[in-house]
């Protein structure tokens, strides 16, 4: 291995590259949507078209469904109980009452029914679904068993009928399949993999053929890009236009591949986009294009894919009716349409009725019978879900005072308090009756001042005393009132953030509509209070038009209103820029519209939605509906609420927390701590729009000590109200960053702080650079002169007769890899050639091979190392593990992106037909993205210690081993709770994780798991070890240690030590 391809090695390895380019992802992947966006699940707001003209698609899974993904604590009301309880008595004994499952089950919305089937599981331990499948059969056994599962569950079970025995049922797939959320694609996946063990694009690939098999392995592989205005210009629907037009019908035959990728890659706002510009250009949309061009089943696909985002209320009407339509109805395909779409039932019946001139009830009453028929009126006549809504100067002049360093006076009266607080909480018990006495019954003012004298008193912070005395819904809203409201609302923001997922609706209240003075306490006190800058938090955790409207919100933007300022002309001219950047353009200019918004005063604002309205006929409330959707939406109209009819607003605010399903507790509970000083106004607006008093609304959705202690604060001394000089002043726009990624930190292996070499390593999952998260997230790239320049020396030293190696060499060895993605890139630009072509066709062999790594983007060296690695007789299993075991979520999404992209394979169907036995279990679990986030509160020492004796008797402790639940827990284990497993293990069962692999796996199997576990806890000394074994013994590895230089490049300093 000798010559130029050791000098492009060693290049390579005597480089420092800086460390701050490794395992940098900046973006998470902005495709996956939020379970709060779009269009809300049961929203009453019509969209403003017949389409969705939003940048998500149509989102059916429940709130729970995505907290059941991401490991949070569902908690289950009484009703849920009771449920389960009935459906237990219904099916106890000789017979099953059906008519009481029916009453039970049928009338429930998709938030409940996974709630339902959850909790049944906690409950009687047995899962709903085997209940149900025991005691029925039939249409009506069918439709139960798609109704006592959480959607994704349901969903796979669909998916897995209609694959199921001879035959496919192809009209149950494109359904399920095509127009989904990048998220909800995700969730089905992994429901899928572990419902039936198996990846759905295994399944798929062998069921399916032609055509159709394209399209539905791209909807699994082609995420949904984030619309975004900069990039779906105008010029690129012109450009993709043309593009689906040369490659369908402006040629001979269809190269179906690009037209499918164009489809199913365009987020729906620019997909109408795209359409309006293909029937320009063309005399008929995209609709008509595919119906010249493809066939059978793909044609179906694709126009589904498409009519969901045109006009989704006439398709799925359409689809309703086509399942009984002609002889016979389709009971599996009606009972799956019902339960999927449940949730926009409300959106679809009319345009049912007024098309076809008959109720849908009416309709599925003459095509069904008996319990089959009473079950699925049942699931039409159900109540959508009601989603819950989006917040002036709040806080108290102690507030201010300690932020400017002004002493505090404590009054006799403060400090007995203090000294009655102390005392209900010590002994035994804690006396929860004094405590809301005490803190329930004060006004804002001295409750601060009760928080900061009793740290002063005791040494000890109030709210610690809070935390170790209470607990739940009461614990929660004694820690908001044990301290000063802006500590509360950095606690409300942290809870929010704290572990997986983000709690979006308690964000925007705390944050939106706020003076500039308190924006900026609030910053400082998160800051003192948690040791990370607020601004950085809202950057990792939300995305979206979220993100910018929120980050925009705390760069304290808002202007003082000045007469000489803020005039009528200048209201003229900012409604119109608002209408250009909104209503009056084809897609919204985001950041301009929000930058008008959150810069105007409160009474500027009142100018400026008159003028507006005036011009175009609507009030700016109406365009943030039209334009923005989701979490985004809620916060801008919570922005405008809040400035323009602040009492109301709070009023409407606050009954959105209790109305529904279920009670948000903590919503309700930050909002009356928060709004204190204006509750006696409050609760005049309250009684005037709901016809019934705040309280006895509150009494009615609450219990217990909480109960109390919400009433206390109701009935309490409001204190003094907020001055209209600290309400809303000024504020600047900044453009918000990436989006929110998740960085699994890698452990180190003991309870001592981790050295320097560790903490240079605690990125390791993460090896992709900075521009490949760009690209990967359309991000525009900046390059320098220097990138141009050794674009240029590459061009020159392959120019003409014979290539000059040695500059070769120069160039791209000496660069980090975040330079030579970003050569790759630009390469490509100024020359229009790809790099690597220029490469392969200019040099060979190893030296070759290893050039190609270098001149790609890290995830397409990858994916190459894994195409050559399965490529011909025999598979390099060797090349493959390193690669897909121990890598972020992120990364192993972006990663079989590109191989789809290249090779028009997925990734899994490749290694499903490639490996064999355990090594293929281990691979394809870790291919399924499995690892969970580290979050304290759900991988505490209990968890670890569940875990570590999991794993014992899944291997060392039985007869045999059980590969799948051995490999399970290990690939969904963040490096950190894996140490601690790794501790605990250790001291139970004499020998560490590590051991247990090798007793109970072999070969490759043994080498992936370990390959896993050791770059959790010794990810430097593993790594030595692993570029050593690519060169020992009899000959050396040439591709895995080129491979191992490329992939851990920037790792090499802490490796050489």
């Amino acid at each position: 291995f000798g010559g130029l391809a050791t000098k492009i090695l060693f290049t390579q390895f005597d480089q420092h590259p800086q460390l701050r380019h490794a395992g940098r992802a900046p973006a998470r992947f902005t495709g996956l949507r939020s379970p709060h966006s779009g269009i809300r699940l049961g929203s009453d707001k019509q969209p403003p078209s017949s389409s969705l003209h939003s940048a998500t698609m149509l989102s059916i899974y429940p709130a729970s469904t995505h907290d059941v993904y991401k490991k949070v604590k569902i908690t289950y009301s009484s009703a849920i109980d009771s449920a389960c309880e009935e459906i237990k008595k219904a099916c106890d004994g000789i017979g099953t009452d059906e008519k009481a499952l029916i009453k039970v089950i049928g009338s429930r919305s998709p938030d409940e029914r996974t709630k339902i089937a959850l909790r049944y599981k906690d409950m009687f331990n047995k899962d709903l679904i085997d209940v149900v499948r025991s005691e029925t059969s039939g249409d009506f056994g069918f439709l139960l068993r798609l109704i006592t599962m959480p959607l994704p569950q349901t969903e796979s079970y669909i998916l897995y009928k209609a694959t199921d025995g001879i035959g496919t049922t192809e009209q149950l797939i494109y359904p399920v399949m095509m127009g989904r959320s990048n998220e909800e694609m995700s969730i089905l996946k992994k429901a899928y993999f572990e419902k039936y063990n198996k990846d759905l694009a295994v399944v798929l690939n062998s069921e399916l053929s032609g055509d159709y098999k394209k399209v539905i392995l791209a909807a699994l592989n082609e995420p949904l890009v984030e619309y975004k205005s900069s990039f779906h210009t105008k010029a690129k629907a012109e450009e993709d236009a043309e593009k689906l037009y040369k490659v369908g019908e402006g040629k001979w035959g269809t190269d179906e591949e690009p037209f499918i990728k164009i489809v199913l890659s365009s987020p729906p706002q620019y997909l109408e986009l795209l359409d309006k510009t293909y029937s320009e250009k063309y005399g008929h949309g995209i609709v008509k294009a595919i119906e010249k061009e493809f066939s059978g089943y793909a044609e179906k696909a694709l126009k589904f894919f498409v009519r969901l985002t045109l006009e989704p209320w006439v398709l799925l009407a359409e689809h309703l009716e086509n399942t009984m339509a002609g002889l016979g109805t389709d009971e599996r395909s009606l009972s799956a349409f019902l339960v999927r779409y449940h949730s926009y039932l409300p959106k679809v019946k009319p345009v049912f009725e007024s098309t076809y001139k008959i109720s849908l009830r009416e309709r599925v009453h003459g095509d069904t019978n008996g319990d089959y028929r009473e079950l699925l009126l049942n699931k039409a006549k159900t109540p959508a879900i009601k989603m819950s809504a989006t917040q002036l100067g709040i806080y108290q002049p102690t507030a201010f005072d300690v932020h400017k360093k002004i002493k505090l006076h404590f009054t006799p009266a403060i400090d007995a308090a203090c000294e009655r607080i102390m005392k209900a909480c010590k002994g035994f018990g804690t006396d929860e009756d004094t405590l809301i006495k005490i803190l329930g019954g004060m006004a804002p003012q001295e409750r601060d001042l009760v928080a900061y004298r009793y740290k002063e008193l005791y040494n000890t912070d109030l709210s610690d005393l809070m935390k170790s005395e209470t607990s739940g819904d009461f614990g929660y809203l004694l820690q908001l009132i044990s301290v000063p409201l802006p500590v509360a609302e950095c606690y409300v923001l942290y809870k929010a953030c704290k572990g997986m997922g983000t709690t979006e609706r308690d964000l925007w209240p705390v944050i939106m509509g706020r003076s500039n003075d308190e924006i900026d306490i609030l910053k400082r006190t998160y800051f003192n209070t948690y040791n990370k800058d607020l601004a950085v938090l809202m950057n990792d955790e939300i995305s979206g038009d979220f993100k910018k409207a929120i980050m925009a919100a705390l760069q304290a933007p808002m202007v003082e209103y000045k007469a000489s300022f803020h005039t009528q002309a200048k209201a003229e001219e900012d409604a119109e820029k608002l209408y250009k950047a909104g209503v009056g353009k084809w897609g919204t200019d985001e950041e301009t519209f929000i930058k008008i918004l959150l810069t105007s005063s409160p009474k500027y604002l009142a100018l400026l939605d008159s003028v507006y309205k005036l011009k175009y006929g609507h009030d700016i409330k109406a365009a943030i509906e039209k334009e923005f959707s989701g979490d985004a939406m809620r916060s801008l109209l919570y922005f405008y609420g809040i400035s323009t009819n602040p009492i109301e607003f709070i009023a409407e605010h606050l009954e959105s927390t209790m109305k529904g399903l279920g009670t948000d507790e903590q919503g309700l509970s930050a909002t009356l701590v928060r709004y204190q000083p204006l509750l006696p106004q409050i609760k005049v607006a309250y009684e005037k729009k709901y016809k019934t008093t705040l309280k006895k609304r509150i009494e009615g959705e609450t219990s217990g000590d909480y109960r109390k202690l919400l009433i206390e604060i109701l009935d309490a001394p409001a204190g003094a109200p907020y001055s209209d000089d600290r309400r809303i002043e000024n504020r600047s726009h900044s453009e918000s960053c990436s989006t929110r990624r998740s960085t699994l930190q890698t452990a180190p292996r003991s309870k001592q702080q981790p050295s320097k070499q560790q903490a240079n390593m605690s990125n390791l999952f993460n090896i992709y650079p900075r521009s490949v998260h760009d690209v990967y997230n359309k991000a525009k790239l900046q390059y320098t002169p220097a990138i141009d320049s050794a674009c240029e020396q590459i061009m020159k030293a392959c120019k003409g007769l014979g290539t000059d190696e040695q500059a070769l060499i120069d160039v791209l060895g000496s660069k980090s890899p975040e330079d030579r993605s970003l050569i790759a890139y630009r390469y490509k630009e100024l020359y229009k050639k790809e790099l690597k072509d220029l490469l392969k066709s200019e040099t060979s062999g190893d030296f070759g091979y290893l050039l190609q790594l270098v001149s790609v983007p890290l995830p397409e060296a990858e994916a190459y190392v894994l195409y050559h690695a399965c490529k011909g007789a025999g598979t390099s299993e060797q090349l493959v593990y390193p690669i897909i075991m121990g890598r972020t979520n992120e990364e192993m999404t972006i990663l079989r992106k590109a191989f789809f992209d290249l090779y028009n394979k997925d990734l899994a169907v490749l290694l499903d037909s490639e490996l064999s036995g355990d090594f293929r279990k281990a691979v394809m679990a870790a291919l399924q993205s499995p690892m969970v986030e580290y979050n304290s509160s759900f991988h505490t020492k209990a968890k670890a210690e569940e875990d570590a004796e999991k794993l014992y008797k899944a291997g060392q402790g039985k007869w045999g081993t059980d590969e799948e639940t051995f490999i399970k827990l290990l690939v969904s284990s963040p490096p950190k709770h894996l140490a601690h497993m790794n501790e605990i293990y250790l001291k139970k069962h004499n020998n560490g994780i590590k051991v247990a692999v090798e007793k109970e796996f072999s070969g490759d199997a043994k080498k992936a798991l370990l390959y896993f576990v050791r770059l959790s806890l010794e990810p430097a000394e593993f790594l030595a070890e692993h570029f050593e074994s690519t060169m020992k013994g009899f000959g050396t590895d040439e591709k895995g240690l080129s491979a191992a230089l490329v992939r851990y490049h920037a790792y090499l300093p802490a490796v050489r030590n």
